[in-house]
Order: structure tokens, then C-alpha cells, then sequence
């Protein structure tokens, strides 16, 4: 049973939970910034896990899955934004060791160059290479990757 304060905390962060997913690592936060003493920190995470409310590994999977589809990025990156979010290093490696093994870099950077090729139409061919890579490496993909991909793309063309 619940304290009217507790219970309190527990509505704000249910409407926390609302807008997005979120770890652990951010419900505790949030309850920490909300002035939640560590016991209420903790009957209240504890109860949004048992009702499936926070899962870490979800987390992590939906994560990914957004930034494939709304905001592309290496899997290196989003192994980092997941760190931030206190996802644990055994969730992440096990959750991205199934992206790594499909190839989902080389396809996520094959993707952002086909959306980035009619930009640089006008572009000599060396020109197009560099602005390509760069384009690439800011998104955080390993040069192995960038020159794969800008090879495939630009052979097709």
C-alpha cells in the first residue's frame, strides 16, 4: 500500500512513462528531481517493473528500432545514447549483437546515402566522395563502412 504522497509520484511518473518509453535509469532520475525519497524511488520503479511498465531490454530494442527508421545513426552512436540512458553493457551488447550480425550499418549508411545523393548531383566525382564521407563519419559510421557504402551507392549510379 501506497502513501498519498508515494502514490503521488507514482501519477506523475505513470504520466512520465506516457509520452515515451523510458530505463530505469530515467524513471529514477525523474522521481529524484521530483524530490521522491530513495525508499518511494524504490517501491515505485519496483512496481512499474513487475506491471512491465519499464524494461530495460525493450527499452533498448525500441530505441534502436526508432533510430533506424527516424533518426539514422551508427550502431557505435546508439550503443553510447543507450550508456546515457543507464542501460546496462550486457543489455546493449546482446541487443545490438543481432543488429551487427544483419549488417544493419552498412545498410542504415546506404540508406542515408541514397537520401543524400540528389543533393550533390552537380558534384564532381571526387568532390561528391568527400562530402559523402563526411556526411557518413558525422553520423558516426567507422570508415570501413563510409567507403563500402559510398562504393555500392555510387557503382549503382
Amino acid at each position: 500500500m501506497m502513501d498519498s504522497q508515494t502514490s503521488l509520484l507514482y501519477n506523475k511518473s505513470l504520466r512520465f512513462l506516457s509520452f515515451r518509453p523510458r530505463s530505469v535509469y530515467e524513471m529514477k532520475a525523474y522521481l529524484q528531481k521530483n524530490k521522491a525519497e530513495n525508499n518511494q524511488i524504490e517501491v515505485i520503479t519496483q512496481k512499474l517493473i513487475e506491471l512491465n511498465f519499464l524494461n530495460d531490454r525493450e527499452f533498448a530494442e525500441k530505441w534502436i528500432e526508432d533510430r533506424k527508421k527516424f533518426h539514422p545513426k551508427s550502431l557505435t552512436i546508439i550503443k553510447f545514447e543507450l550508456l546515457q540512458k543507464g542501460i546496462s553493457k550486457e543489455i546493449i551488447d546482446e541487443v545490438l549483437s543481432k543488429q551487427k550480425e544483419e549488417g544493419e550499418d552498412l545498410r542504415m549508411a546506404k540508406n542515408l546515402l541514397t537520401k543524400q545523393l540528389p543533393k550533390h548531383s552537380g558534384l564532381s566525382p571526387r568532390d561528391l566522395r568527400i562530402k559523402l564521407s563526411l556526411y557518413l563519419q558525422r553520423k558516426g559510421f567507422s570508415w570501413e563502412i563510409v567507403k563500402t557504402a559510398i562504393d555500392d551507392c555510387l557503382e549503382k549510379e
